[in-house]
């Protein structure tokens, strides 16, 4: 079963990595309009802060371009842990916000789901898709 976990956990890192190099690209390939002038969710992971808020899109791309490694680093490891603004802690990373419920959580909290699938209502705006076939 522990086998189960650990292939579900890659496979989930695997998506997220992903989809941040497609995030990523788009981001540089876009000139710095569209999506790179957004706000995106990130959270705090330490437990005695756990805070969540918005950033800019383009300022998480320039962090990632400046941190040791760039962007190869970052899809190496799965995300790079930003310093959190309340707990000044390397312990923040990206995250989702619920469209139903408001919760903001880390992509694939609902292990063995979809990477949106949120732990609080079960809400996933993928998972209703793909029922949609949209």
């Amino acid at each position: 079963m522990e086998e189960n976990v650990k292939k579900t956990v890659l496979i989930v890192a695997v998506v997220v990595c992903i989809a941040a190099a497609g995030i990523i690209t788009y981001l540089t390939k876009s000139g710095g309009g569209g999506i790179a002038s957004g706000k995106m969710w990130v959270k705090c992971n330490n437990p005695k802060c756990g805070v969540d808020y918005q950033i800019s899109i383009k300022e998480y791309d320039d962090f990632v371009r400046n941190s040791p490694g760039g962007r190869r680093a970052f899809a190496m490891s799965g995300g790079i842990p930003m310093k959190c603004n309340k707990c000044q802690e390397l312990s923040v990373f990206t995250a989702i916000k619920c469209e139903k419920c408001g919760k903001v959580f880390f992509p694939g909290a609902a292990e063995g789901q979809y990477e949106d699938k949120c732990p609080g209502c079960g809400y996933s705006k993928s998972e209703e898709m793909a029922k949609s076939g949209g």
